[in-house]
């Protein structure tokens, strides 16, 4: 009984240091985006180049259905209109709209394939990872590049457009508010103090 309790112990902490983790490389590759924004956009039609390959070839070599392959290189297409809008994508466009209702009937699709036809785990997990979650994941870190873009217009007197004021002079672009940054930032103490180490400079 006592190895029992102690086992889903120490499962239970290892899973919360694996969300940690993962936390961490979500936050590190938002800042990433953020500063890098030219050469995210550049690495973005790799991204999509690289699910639509993966589709393709399991057509040709693995018997997938041409139905599911076809919907999923539609989709890629879709996701790959909103990627072409970064930083300033808009969360109101067709193309993003679109895009959230395809991610939500890609999942459902292969689900129900995946019902019908018996895979192994390990290569479910690389068909959803590469096909159906890669860019999809990597427009939610886009995501948050919106806040820090400066703005493309001045507005009367000089004074910057619609993002002026929020006190470091660099503009919102006006696609939506924030991206899962902001809630890194607030849990980090950006907001009032949080509990969570920040990399702030300290000068003497």
């Amino acid at each position: 009984m006592f190895l029992t309790l102690l086992s889903w112990a120490v499962a239970f902490t290892l899973i919360c240091l694996l969300t940690l983790c993962l936390a961490c490389g979500l936050y590190f590759l938002g800042e990433l985006m953020e500063e890098q924004t030219v050469l995210a956009k550049k690495s973005f039609p790799i991204v999509t180049g690289l699910s639509c390959g993966t589709l393709v070839s399991l057509w040709l070599f693995e018997g997938f259905p041409a139905w599911l392959v076809i919907f999923g290189l539609l989709v890629n297409a879709v996701y790959r209109q909103v990627l072409l809008q970064f930083p300033n994508i808009v969360y109101t466009s067709p193309a993003f709209l679109l895009g959230c209702v395809g991610v939500v009937a890609h999942q459902y699709l292969s689900f129900k394939y995946m019902d019908e036809v018996w895979m192994p785990f390990g290569e479910s997990l690389a068909y959803f990872t590469l096909c159906v979650w890669l860019a999809p994941f990597v427009i939610v870190i886009s995501l948050s590049a919106n806040i820090h873009v400066l703005p493309t217009d001045l507005g009367a007197g000089g004074d910057l457009g619609n993002g002026a004021g929020n006190g470091n002079g660099v503009g919102s672009s006006g696609g939506g508010g924030g991206g899962f940054m902001s809630f890194f930032k607030y849990v980090t103490g950006s907001r009032g103090g949080g509990s969570l180490p920040t990399h702030g400079k300290r000068f003497n």
